[in-house]
């Protein structure tokens, strides 16, 4: 549980990073349509450090938006992979611009979040 809570402590950075400089970009976004390890966007985004997941380097966050590069996403999608799923879940722990965070379905995969698109629904 302890790496769980620090994952989803984790991703809250990353969300808080990516609302910010959205808000200095007119509600845009850093686009990253094949995705990205986001502890690469820690100047981009005006963090003072970047986490890593601690599984890192077996096992990286990932970054993935809708939009054609530079500052033109409008959606995104965070995710981190979970050690232990469970019922009914994948594992897969997911943090999206619309505000929802939580646990993806049985069958979600990173071929899922193709455009940022977040997996509905999330399981808390």
């Amino acid at each position: 549980a302890t790496r769980l809570a620090r994952r989803k402590s984790d991703l809250r950075q990353y969300q808080n990073g990516l609302e910010n400089f959205a808000n200095r970009n007119g509600g845009l976004y850093p686009s990253y349509v094949a995705g990205t390890n986001p502890s690469g966007m820690c100047v981009t985004l005006g963090l003072t450090g970047c986490a890593s997941d601690p599984k890192s380097p077996t096992t990286n966050y990932v970054y993935r938006t809708n939009g054609s590069g530079g500052t033109t996403a409008t959606v995104y999608v965070l995710w981190a992979t979970l050690e232990k799923p469970q019922t009914g879940t994948s594992q897969i722990w997911a943090s999206c611009s619309n505000g929802t965070s939580g646990r993806a379905r049985t069958g979600t995969t990173a071929g899922s979040f193709a455009n940022g698109a977040c997996p509905s629904p999330l399981i808390p």
